[in-house]
């Protein structure tokens, strides 16, 4: 009973889980968008002014790719009776590893101006790892796994996404237009912040992603009803 209740006691001190836990998607999103770019601003000018450092600029630019990871460890440590959710944080630390060592190899043995190229790159990778993501998600709602209503919606904002970049591969005309081209800029600094990860832990928090956390909690409510 005591381990029982120190873990409930670890739910409540959980702002962060619990912010995410009662926070509207969209409205998650956009902070964690407005606050990131804070972030980066701050460390941008810091560096800039004091530090002067490469690794730095790195450091700053990879800060999306930082925090997912954080959010992830959250979710994690109050799911962590789920087995998809272990294998989505070794996921999500595998994939930061990997980026800040290829981030270090560039900085090391490539030349320094790849660096003014990196926010582009780290679209373009996040768009394939939330591609990963939206395919690790369609195999769960063929197995029956997870919500069909609540899964629907990241795999469509990762079909939009991929036929974003096929237009920028096949359609130069199209790109050098004017609305068109704003679509794609802001297209690719949106998934920056890989909406498809933070969406999965949104509802993984609020407990509507898998069948399985919904069938826990209607359950216990079934058997008060039949009683």
């Amino acid at each position: 009973m005591k381990k029982v209740n120190e873990v409930m006691n670890l739910k409540k001190n959980n702002r962060l889980y619990q912010l995410i836990k009662d926070t509207n998607y969209i409205i998650f999103f956009i902070a964690y968008v407005v606050i990131c770019s804070i972030l980066v601003i701050i460390f941008e000018v810091s560096n800039t002014l004091f530090i002067k450092s490469d690794i730095m600029v790195r450091f700053e630019l990879g800060l999306p790719i930082i925090l997912q990871l954080i959010l992830t460890y959250t979710v994690h440590r109050e799911n962590q009776e789920i087995r998809i959710i272990k294998i989505l944080f070794k996921i999500v630390f595998l994939y930061t590893l990997v980026c800040g060592a290829l981030s270090l190899y560039e900085l090391s043995f490539t030349y320094p101006s790849f660096v003014d190229d990196l926010v582009f790159h780290i679209s373009k990778v996040q768009i394939v790892f939330q591609s990963v993501l939206a395919a690790l998600l369609f195999i769960c709602l063929i197995a029956k796994q997870v919500n069909k209503l609540v899964t629907i919606k990241p795999l469509i904002m990762t079909l939009f996404t991929i036929l974003i970049v096929v237009i920028m591969q096949f359609g130069n005309k199209v790109i050098d237009s004017g609305l068109p081209f704003w679509i794609i800029l802001i297209t690719l600094f949106i998934n920056i912040f890989n909406p498809v990860l933070l969406y999965i832990l949104s509802y993984i928090a609020k407990g509507k992603l898998f069948r399985s956390s919904i069938e826990s909690i209607s359950s216990p409510l079934s058997k008060v009803k039949f009683r």
